[in-house]
């Protein structure tokens, strides 16, 4: 009888105990914090996948967090194994790596929405976009957010894309003829957002995310309007402009404080959000190159996609005499609001192909850094990778300098439109109106003024006609993609070598202040 009793108390006892420990752990479940790593604009820069992925790994397996993997967008252009395979070889990357949800950028729009549906169709990660659509269609054509739960609290993750794209990108969003097919809801896109943020909390969503492609800076909206005028967005994960933000406290619709970021471009840094049990909601930017964990199995879906293309990539096409840098001595952007010798060079390089007098490149067409010593084909790609037709036009001096006003619209601000020139020296006045004060071009080895009547051949890429109201007469419509053709015309035309007369501006565009 005692022995049955002691059984009974002991039961009890270890029941008792139990239920503490369930109290225990619900307790710390309610408690655990929530973290959220994000990236933006990574453009193809692939070899940051395994760091990104290794970090929310590594905070997964401490188990002191619930942990979400997300994207800003502009991640299937930009670089060789997106450019290469259009779009397609990123997602196994994405899929191995297991983001949770994405939002579409800009350049996600490069091959024309047939393709991008179909690069998309096999990614895991939830795809949100609340503007993107059918111009016929009042529905878009991804879920405006999706909701996660994390522990016990929900999480609403709204997409917002830049109504820029719809000129950036107007071959994707228009037919042959000049008919709209799709559209982003520029007018009305603030009302769409706050209508998503709350459905969201009607459902329950304890936390607003919005995965933003907007920019701080920008034509239509920013992600400072974003805050400022909509309520009930916890934070904005940015993307678009490539700006280093790790936190701008921008106040909303109730005058309430809310933090905007972005991570630059490249994985140059991951992003860390994180939301903690009091719902405080803290951004953090971690440099890559201090990130020591490392996901295995996404380092090899990215060496299996770098393994497609390595014939090609791999080949020699010059020798430089020195670096060409798209950024300045202090590592400032420069190649989208002012001369660089990066762009001198391209430029020269496509007048030559084009056998043009003049040719114009688009700052934000040119990517990353020419390396010094050996440059391959890949090199050329990452430079140059996106899948414009270069061409042969001819431009009256009007329509000339018309193009030419546009990219110098923005200044002193970057524009992916800046352009860098050949054939050309300009004199600017960022105050005046015209801004461009004096145009000459060289003819016959002597620089004359340029004549609004007069005609000229330029090369650039077709991508420069959807800068323009007036179009050019295209002499020769179709001589190849850059990163495709340009290699053989430095190897033939440039001796294989690269001057370094190009490390510098040489004064084809002075710019007043």
């Amino acid at each position: 009888m005692k022995r049955f009793v002691g059984y009974i108390l002991l039961g009890l006892a270890v029941s008792v105990s139990l239920v503490s420990y369930n109290k225990r752990q619900q307790q710390s479940d309610n408690d655990r914090p929530i973290v959220i790593i994000y990236d933006n604009d990574v453009h193809c820069a692939v070899d940051g996948y395994p760091k990104i992925a290794g970090l929310r790994d590594a905070i997964a397996a401490a188990d002191t967090a619930y942990v979400a993997l997300v994207s800003s967008g502009d991640f299937i252009q930009g670089g060789i194994v997106g450019s290469l395979s259009k779009g397609a070889d990123i997602i196994p990357i994405l899929n191995t790596a297991n983001y949770d949800v994405v939002t579409l950028g800009n350049h996600e729009f490069d091959y024309g929405v047939p393709r991008m549906m179909e690069v998309l169709a096999p990614l895991k990660a939830e795809i949100v976009c609340v503007n993107f659509r059918s111009i016929d269609k009042l529905q878009p054509y991804f879920a405006p957010y999706t909701i996660k739960k994390m522990g016990k609290k929900k999480v609403a993750f709204i997409g917002v894309l830049t109504p820029e794209t719809l000129e950036a990108e107007s071959t994707a969003f228009f037919d042959n003829d000049g008919k709209q097919l799709y559209d982003l809801c520029d007018e009305g896109l603030m009302a769409l957002v706050q209508q998503s943020v709350n459905k969201a909390r009607a459902e329950g969503a304890d936390y607003v995310v919005a995965l933003a492609h907007l920019g701080e800076v920008g034509k239509y909206f920013t992600s400072i309007d974003l805050i400022g005028k909509t309520t009930g967005i916890d934070v904005v994960l940015d993307g678009h402009s490539h700006s280093v933000i790790e936190c701008n406290m921008v106040p909303d619709v109730n005058h309430t404080p809310k933090p905007s970021t972005q991570t630059g471009t490249a994985v140059v840094n991951v992003g860390k959000l994180h939301i903690s049990k009091e719902g405080k909601c803290t951004t953090t930017l971690i440099p890559a190159n201090s990130i020591s964990y490392e996901s295995a199995s996404v380092a090899q879906a990215v060496a299996d996609a770098k393994k497609n293309f390595e014939e090609f990539t791999s080949r020699v096409c010059a020798q430089a005499d020195c670096k060409l840098s798209i950024n300045d001595e202090n590592g400032k952007r420069i190649v989208r609001k002012q001369e660089a010798g990066i762009g001198n060079f391209f430029c020269d390089v496509v007048a030559a192909h084009a056998d043009a007098e003049i040719s114009i490149f688009n700052g934000g067409g040119i990517r990353a850094d020419l390396p010094q010593g050996t440059v391959t084909n890949g090199d050329i790609v990452n430079v140059i990778p996106f899948d414009s037709q270069l061409c042969l036009m001819e431009f009256t001096g009007q329509q000339l300098l018309d193009v030419l006003e546009t990219g110098f619209s923005l200044l002193p601000a970057e524009n992916g439109s800046f352009p860098q020139v050949s054939g050309l020296k300009l004199n600017v006045d960022i105050k005046a109106s015209p801004r461009i004060k004096s145009a000459q071009v060289l003819v016959n080895g002597k620089w004359v003024a340029l004549d609004p009547d007069g005609r000229y051949k330029v090369a650039s890429s077709d991508y420069l006609m959807t800068l323009m109201s007036s179009k050019p007469t295209v002499l020769k419509p179709a001589l190849g993609v850059g990163y495709m053709v340009l290699p053989d015309v430095i190897k033939n035309k440039f001796g294989a070598r690269i001057d370094a007369k190009y490390k510098d501006p040489q004064g084809r565009i002075t710019i007043a202040e």
